[in-house]
């Protein structure tokens, strides 16, 4: 659908106020049998408010498409993700474990170990864990949110100790363009446009 579009195209704040709108002008509770249409799209606006940082926001949307679909390993895992970010450690280790037993990618659990360990400033060690995970999975979901960790944290909290000069944060993204689980993904390709004007302005700066 339409919030699917522009979230794909990268327009999470669109996307977001879109598909509250939609939530907002349906019932306020999902009718029987439609729950996990329902869930779809709480988990959708959970996406967008993760992508914008908002994790607060983001956490209370999974909530309310794990409520709708308790038995979703992909919902479960990315509510522990979320929980990581913030620092809620026992909550993510909670979510993981339910994911996991439920059938999720067992890289899973290197992802949020990895996202535990960025929210304890192990930077190095938790490049790689993502690095590590990205090589193991084949779940093209996860691969996609490992690869948007690796970009933040190298453009972010990381830059200066692992990306000084933008090159890993754009040959990261060269081999996420060029991944073909992935599909077609606008969001990947705007994140390489920026990662090689970025490193261009880097250099421009060393020359002068």
């Amino acid at each position: 659908g339409h919030a699917g579009v522009l979230y794909a195209a990268g327009k999470y704040q669109e996307a977001a106020d879109y598909i509250f709108e939609q939530l907002q002008q349906r019932f306020t509770k999902a009718p029987e049998g439609e729950e996990s249409s329902y869930a779809a799209l709480w988990y959708l606006l959970a996406n967008c408010r993760y992508e914008l940082q908002d994790y607060a926001g983001a956490a209370e949307a999974y909530g309310e498409a794990i409520r709708l679909q308790p038995q979703n390993a992909q919902y479960l895992r990315d509510m522990a993700v979320c929980a990581a970010k913030v620092g809620q450690l026992e909550e993510a280790g909670r979510y993981l474990e339910e994911a996991i037993r439920l059938g999720a990618d067992v890289s899973s659990a290197a992802y949020v170990g990895a996202e535990i360990l960025l929210y304890q400033g192990e930077l190095w060690q938790a490049q790689e864990e993502l690095l590590a995970a990205l090589q193991a999975t084949a779940d093209s979901s996860l691969k996609q949110r490992i690869y948007l960790s690796l970009s933040q944290l190298y453009s972010g909290a990381g830059q200066a100790a692992l990306d000084p000069d933008g090159t890993r944060r754009v040959q990261l993204l060269q081999q996420a363009a060029a991944d073909e689980t992935l599909g077609d993904s606008q969001a990947v390709l705007s994140l390489l446009a920026r990662a090689y004007y970025d490193r261009a302005q880097k250099l421009e700066g060393e020359a002068r």
